[in-house]
């Protein structure tokens, strides 16, 4: 399977990336599951950045999956980024793209079941 754009499987309790798309022309979000090894990726390109806070990546794993070439822009999987008082403008525009990611999927979880009630009683 191939993404031309993003790829968000974050927040599934997912426990490998075995299946993942072989292709994502954009960034690769698997943060906040139950990942233990992402070395088992499935992916052979990612165009942007790969994001795997929240799960069990050490150094040696994000080392691993950068000298393979998959991943072109940044790796980012240290949970400390997010716990620091101070951000810089680029930590700050990731974090207002997740943020923005979570409330659309709030939104969507109030808005879908109304939409497919409405959809019934037709």
């Amino acid at each position: 399977m191939r993404v031309g754009g993003n790829f968000n499987c974050s927040c599934n309790n997912l426990k490998s990336l075995k299946g993942a798309p072989e292709y994502v022309g954009g960034d690769f979000d698997c943060s906040f599951n139950k990942i233990e090894n992402i070395n088992d990726l499935t992916t052979t390109y990612i165009g942007g950045d790969f994001y795997c806070y929240g799960n069990n990546v050490t150094d040696e794993d994000a080392r691993i999956l950068k000298e393979k070439g998959i991943v072109q822009g940044e790796i980012y999987y240290k949970d400390r980024m997010i716990l620091k008082s101070s951000f810089s403008e680029e930590e700050k525009l990731c974090l207002r793209k997740r943020r923005q990611i979570f409330w659309k999927r709030i939104l969507n979880l109030k808005t879908m079941p109304q939409f497919a009630l409405k959809k019934k009683n037709k």
